[in-house]
């Protein structure tokens, strides 16, 4: 009951303390109900996606915007992409081709004859299925492979390694992770600047391979332990995953091949709701003479509804937010702060540190939805690239992974008796700041040249 009660009460106080001052504004209205989400957020009485959705609803029963703008999150572009995207993971997972993949690596005789490589393959897929599936959902599926194989003293900081790599491994993809994607819509709500999958895998990828890396060397470089990994049986491929694995290559090439080829322009979004489409007629047998689709509607109707839906509300409520004014005025106060004519590394470092501390606390989702819409408008204010700063924030968002209970991943693999022999604090606030400062010199680095 305290939980719940916390939101109206943190709105009302700011909503109260606010028209004191200034009056009944739209500002003021907009920072109240900021105010009441994320206290619901960090508190969670009911569902994150629920929360937004209810932020969403209080933009117009207090006339801060029209329900055109309110509700313009639900038909965007990048939602359409989610929705088409899910759907192909969806399919992953109902024929667990995932799970075949990775026992398909594992049982190559070059991985069987060397502990590393073993420990690289799983690392590396770890980070690449999370452009796919959500951190928890790619380490529920290989946490129990990896600690069938992986014995000896060092199968515990193996398997930390696949919970930290799996959110640095999301950072270089767009649908990697949730801020990811609402960074790349909001800046083009708000900014019109268009940013491509090239575009962002540009420093993503970099981000993501320099901060795994670190991640290793931190985990195992002091450590004197050797690997033990045990064989693998052989697995085959069945033609519904070749399928599936068609449907991720073509998917691939549609996004790929307008960044290369300017007279061929495919949206994502287009090209992911035709490949999710193309999933639901692509036959495959099952068992003698039962021919079936590759997707059904009862299987896509298990996908994760509630992650497009909090995607979308927070497309709105930035878009709420900078209608608002409240955005500007944010804006406007960091520029007071920061000075009349500040450095983009200071500019950088603010909302990256506060960006920081608000994901050990709360969600990589809300921790967007929240610090997106502001870092936006405080580089316009302060007339430095908006571009290079979201992304920053997107990124470390992201990250997090300090607490273990606040860390579903990481949360999985603690359960093992393996890894409750390690530092879990000490190892995973050094993963944070190895991200964080791989993050704030990556973008500066990609902001300044460009």
């Amino acid at each position: 009951m305290t939980r719940w009660i916390l939101g109206p009460m943190v709105g009302f106080c700011t909503w109260l303390g606010f028209w004191l001052v200034t009056g009944w504004t739209t500002e003021v209205r907009m920072a109240g109900i900021l105010a009441w989400v994320l206290a619901w957020w960090m508190a969670n009485p009911i569902p994150l996606s629920i929360t937004g959705l209810w932020g969403v609803v209080l933009t117009v029963l207090l006339g801060v915007v029209d329900p055109a703008t309110a509700f313009s999150g639900f038909s965007h572009k990048v939602s359409l992409l989610l929705l088409g995207t899910f759907m192909v993971a969806e399919a992953m997972k109902v024929h667990q081709t995932d799970r075949v993949l990775s026992l398909w690596i594992l049982s190559r005789k070059c991985v069987q004859r060397s502990p590393v490589l073993a420990l690289l393959a799983m690392v590396g897929l770890s980070g690449i299925l999370s452009w796919w599936f959500s951190s928890t959902a790619t380490l529920a599926m290989l946490a129990p492979i990896v600690a069938g194989i992986f014995s000896g003293p060092m199968a515990g900081r193996v398997l930390l390694a696949l919970a930290y790599a799996a959110p640095l491994g999301g950072i270089a993809f767009p649908l990697g992770a949730n801020p990811n994607i609402l960074c790349m819509a909001l800046l083009e709500q708000q900014a019109g600047i268009h940013m491509s999958f090239s575009d962002w895998m540009k420093p993503g990828l970099l981000v993501s391979g320099l901060a795994i890396t670190g991640m290793l060397a931190l985990l195992f470089l002091f450590k004197k332990e050797k690997l033990e990994v045990s064989a693998t049986s052989r697995i085959e491929f069945r033609p519904v995953h070749f399928n599936v694995l068609a449907a991720l290559v073509l998917l691939a090439i549609l996004w790929i091949v307008p960044s290369v080829w300017k007279h061929f322009q495919l949206h994502e979004s287009i090209a992911a709701l035709a490949v999710a489409c193309l999933l639901f007629v692509l036959p495959y047998r099952e068992g003698k003479n039962h021919w079936r689709p590759t997707l059904t509607w009862e299987e896509a109707k298990e996908l994760d509804w509630s992650i497009i839906l909090l995607v979308a509300t927070g497309i709105s409520l930035g878009a709420a937010i900078f209608q608002s004014g409240l955005a500007m005025q944010l804006g406007l106060l960091a520029s007071g702060v920061l000075g009349s004519n500040p450095s983009y590394l200071a500019v950088a470092a603010l909302v990256m540190a506060v960006t920081f501390l608000i994901t050990l606390v709360t969600s990589n989702t809300a921790t967007g939805e929240l610090m997106l819409p502001i870092a936006i408008s405080i580089a316009q204010a302060t007339h430095q690239n908006p571009a290079a700063i979201a992304m920053g924030v997107a990124m470390i968002a992201s990250l997090g992974v300090t607490i273990p209970a606040a860390t579903p991943p990481v949360a999985i693999v603690s359960n093992y008796a393996s890894v409750k022999q390690e530092p879990l604090y000490r190892l995973g606030f050094a993963t944070d700041f190895l991200g964080v400062i791989v993050v704030f010199l990556v973008t500066v680095a990609w902001g300044v040249l460009s």
